[in-house]
């Protein structure tokens, strides 16, 4: 195992960043440069090596500014709300359901900007777990306010659902990143369907291949899937123009886009990476370019106690057959 040591002397300069030179050394405490051709990779992997504290610093930049723009953003939006209540209690605007939808699309914001606030203080105890309906409803009428042009979702959901074992804020994040991802890649004119579905046994094992991508490695799955974990699917499908198996390979290891330059950051498939990992979740991607993509979130349901386990799970078993 190589380690990067400080040798408190002169920087490397890497595109605007000034960086500490360093020495690589091995378990040994030996420089590789000093072994035996073949013996160590270590020298050859100085660029990759002073690329990683490079990226640290950038993440930690990111996140202050992140911290301070969210901040900043809570001032014009608490007078956007407080117009909007206004406006709410005008008696001719009493019963419009736009004034309604403004006034849950400030409500989703600032639970989003607590969200990622959370990130940079002190995380909160939050309930954790959440009934999967609400979320995927709040999620739809989200983004068919917000995106433009107006999309088509439809939602598959069968009723008597167990919960799922993750907040609702967290499973409501990822879905409203799928959802307007989705919409984006059928633009100009975007349908998307979201199905979800049980299943008791666990999620099926994915067939990989050069057209699906997951936030797990394939011989990982079992170690987080055990045959007999109980799971919730939510599919949300897109008939788009889909991902490049290139891109696709790379989808949860870089911060990649396929929308135009102003359009897309390609942070929110890695946001919804951390989320459903954080919560012992998975996200698989399923894509064959210019006939559409299907990202399939995965997450624990929940059990209610031990002693009813195995006749809960005959129960939901038997309903969702």
């Amino acid at each position: 195992m190589l380690q990067v040591v400080n040798d408190g002397g002169l920087t490397h300069r890497r595109g605007s960043m000034e960086l500490p030179s360093v020495m690589i050394r091995n378990e040994a405490g030996m420089n590789p440069s000093d072994l035996p051709s073949g013996a160590s990779r270590g020298a050859n992997d100085l660029p990759e090596m002073l690329e990683q504290p490079c990226s640290n610093h950038r993440l930690e930049l990111v996140g202050r500014l992140t911290a301070m723009v969210l901040h900043e953003m809570r001032n014009p939006l608490s007078v956007i709300k407080g117009y909007a209540e206004m406006i709410a209690r005008d008696k001719k605007a009493t019963g419009d359901t736009r004034v309604k939808g403004l006034l849950k699309g400030v409500d989703r914001l600032d639970a989003v900007m607590n969200c990622v606030l959370s990130v940079v203080r002190k995380p909160q105890q939050r309930e954790n777990t959440t009934d999967v309906e609400p979320s995927v409803r709040l999620a739809q009428e989200f983004v068919t306010m917000a995106h433009r042009p107006k999309p088509m979702i439809s939602v598959q959901m069968p009723e008597g659902l167990p919960p799922a074992e993750l907040p609702a804020t967290d499973l409501e994040q990822v879905i409203l990143n799928l959802l307007m991802n989705a919409c984006d890649a059928t633009d100009p004119h975007p349908k998307v369907t979201v199905s979800v579905s049980f299943a008791a046994e666990g999620p099926p094992v994915p067939s990989g291949g050069p057209f699906v991508a997951a936030t797990i490695p394939e011989s990982q799955w079992h170690a987080l899937w055990p045959s007999g974990r109980p799971a919730i699917l939510i599919a949300v499908r897109d008939e788009g123009a889909g991902i490049t198996p290139e891109v696709l390979r790379l989808l949860f290891n870089e911060q990649i886009t396929t929308k135009q330059h102003s359009h897309g950051t390609g942070l929110g498939l890695l946001l919804c990476r951390d989320v459903l990992t954080a919560r012992r979740g998975t996200l698989l991607i399923e894509s064959t370019y210019r006939l559409g993509t299907t990202a399939t979130v995965i997450v624990p349901a929940v059990v209610r106690s031990a002693w009813t386990r195995e006749g809960e799970l005959g129960e939901l078993r038997a309903r969702f057959a």
